[in-house]
């Protein structure tokens, strides 16, 4: 079953069984009043349209990385109407808070790398959700061997690692208790590097750290690169469940790459879960980064519904 529920407030769940509920999902998404209303205020065309020519407007209107990494992006001037509206849409659009795991018992949960604040808010959460009774039976990390760039470490600076993955390890073995390295495979060379740590420390289920190699030369691996890493490596008794672990802001375009990659593999249920997106500074910049996600969303929506 899959939900999209905005209804009085209540933060979405980002749950399917099948590929074809994910398909129906990303098209529920793409028809919801939140984004008619959001493109009718920015002037762009309506999503039940054409698919393409929306995918083309928001590349042009909300893609501002232009190739970079997120954070790094050139700063936007959007008129205050932009800044406006974007914000107003973010909630309904499933941005800034997801709901609550809806089961114990996963196969696997998933907890997807990013920037060095990142890393640390949804390791705190992988570790809320451990206390509370979310019971897996192996915890990924899935990272890329990524350099940490200056003005991430700006922010939150980590200054013992160099890494994206080793940040990302890093802030585990802080929450979680210090883990111990049991056994560790690497190949490739230079962005087709991979690496599988298998780490484990008592109370814990078995944890790997899974680092992805890119796909694309001269580019970093992306969450597609990572969920398909992962399945190369994720034995069958682990299927019947997959818990994900991101930041909400990423939620709908990081739900709809990955759920059907898992789905198509033999995973019985898919579920996401983020971090809440932080609003008490509520402006152009955080505009900018919920921009850029809708677009990403839309991007990952149009490629299932076509």
């Amino acid at each position: 079953m899959t939900h999209l529920s905005t209804i009085d407030g209540a933060p979405p769940s980002w749950t399917a069984s099948t590929p074809t509920e994910v398909v129906e999902l990303a098209r529920r998404w793409m028809r919801s009043p939140p984004l008619r209303e959001l493109l009718s205020a920015l002037g762009g065309p309506s999503p039940g349209s054409d698919p393409a020519a929306l995918l083309g407007w928001s590349s042009e209107h909300l893609d501002t990385r232009g190739g970079v990494e997120r954070h790094e992006a050139d700063r936007t001037a959007w008129a205050p109407d932009w800044v406006n509206a974007i914000l107003a849409a973010a909630g309904p659009l499933g941005l800034l808070e997801t709901a609550q795991p809806h089961r114990q018992d996963y196969g696997a949960l998933l907890m997807l790398g990013g920037t060095v604040t990142g890393n640390r808010l949804r390791t705190a959460l992988t570790a809320r959700l451990l206390a509370s009774g979310v019971h897996p039976g192996t915890l990924a990390i899935i990272s890329a061997d990524r350099p940490l760039t200056k003005q991430e470490l700006e922010g939150d600076p980590a200054p013992t690692a160099a890494t994206e993955w080793q940040d990302a390890l890093q802030h585990v073995d802080d929450a979680l208790g210090r883990l111990r390295h049991e056994q560790e495979q690497t190949g490739g060379s230079g962005p087709s590097s991979w690496r599988d740590l298998r780490l484990s420390r008592a109370g814990l289920p078995p944890v790997r750290v899974l680092v992805a190699p890119a796909t694309r030369e001269h580019s970093r691996a992306t969450t597609a690169d990572g969920i398909q890493f992962a399945l190369a490596r994720m034995p069958d008794e682990l299927r019947q469940g997959v818990l994900l672990i991101t930041s909400a802001i990423y939620a709908p375009y990081q739900f709809f790459t990955s759920a059907p990659l898992l789905l198509a593999r033999g995973v019985g249920w898919v579920e996401l879960v983020g971090t809440p997106t932080a609003t008490d500074r509520a402006g152009q910049l955080l505009a900018q980064r919920l921009g850029q996600e809708i677009h990403s969303a839309i991007a990952g929506a149009v490629e299932l519904v076509g």
